[in-house]
């Protein structure tokens, strides 16, 4: 059997806390299929090379985990408190979307913006199912989504530095609602 450790040296917050996570679905993508001889490792690759890149582009002032784990926590923010208001459906078709970190065999941050089915009633998809777990999720439709990674620009562009922060939204995060007469 194999067995994947993964850690983020000097990365706190929400990378090293997801850090098993993504070890897992490395450790997933090393197990031969039903079908050994036609197994793959692309989704190990691809996932390592991630991984590198992100490795390769951070610095002694830039640590791209926790830039990329950051803006995952304040978005996470904002999913909450727009699932809390709108419910789940809509906070992720109709609100900003649901950010989340390692899912689907990718390691990485996502966006879900769109599930297949999406405007059927949760009764209307069948009745006793019981309850999730997060394998269920891969079997449950096609979700639409936007993948955030990092680049590498020319150094011809300029830019302002990336900010490393957990803090880009506000804990107590509300909404203004203007009702136009």
């Amino acid at each position: 059997m194999s067995r994947v450790g993964l850690s983020f040296a000097n990365t706190p917050g929400a990378a090293s806390d997801l850090a098993h996570v993504a070890a897992t679905i490395l450790e997933k993508t090393l197990v031969p299929k039903k079908y050994p001889l036609t197994s793959s490792l692309a989704a190990f690759a691809d996932n390592i090379e991630r991984l590198a890149s992100l490795d390769r582009l951070s610095s002694n002032t830039l640590n791209c985990f926790s830039a990329i784990s950051g803006l995952y926590s304040s978005l996470q923010k904002i999913w909450d408190k727009e699932s809390s208001v709108m419910g789940e459906r809509e906070a992720m078709c109709k609100g900003m979307g649901r950010p989340s970190m390692h899912i689907r065999g990718r390691i990485g941050l996502s966006i879900d913006y769109w599930k297949e089915k999406s405007l059927i009633k949760d009764d209307a998809q069948g009745k006793g199912k019981g309850k999730k777990n997060d394998d269920d999720e891969e079997n449950e439709g096609r979700y639409w989504r936007v993948i955030v990674e990092v680049q590498e620009m020319s150094s011809d562009n300029f830019i302002t530095p990336v900010r490393t922060s957990e803090d880009w939204v506000f804990d107590d995060v509300f909404k203004l609602e203007f009702v136009i007469p």
